[in-house]
């Protein structure tokens, strides 16, 4: 059962200059995501996803990001062979 679940985005972005848009994926930064399941912590992260980040100065700051559920990784073949399923992200739906 699915206590506890947050997902945390770290984008690595050094820049001297503001920009009002900024692209990042999986080639540049990392998603993870823990969870608890029958009381263990785990830990995993996204192998592919995507985002952009419109900032101010834009008029509409926003940011619109995909994450592509089927590349969710825990690095424990249990966790990682159940997480498509219906239970956790329904990958199917």
């Amino acid at each position: 059962m699915l206590l506890s679940f947050s997902i945390t985005l770290y984008l690595s972005l050094i820049t001297t200059v503001v920009q009002a848009e900024i692209k990042s994926s999986h080639q540049s930064g990392t998603v993870s995501f823990s969870g608890q399941h029958a009381g263990m912590n785990f830990e995993g992260k996204f192998e592919r996803w995507q985002a952009t980040l419109n900032l101010p100065p834009q008029s509409k700051p926003n940011i619109i990001a995909t994450f592509y559920m089927s590349s969710a990784k825990t690095g424990d073949s249990i966790y990682d062979s159940t997480l498509p399923e219906f239970d956790w992200f329904d990958v199917e739906n």
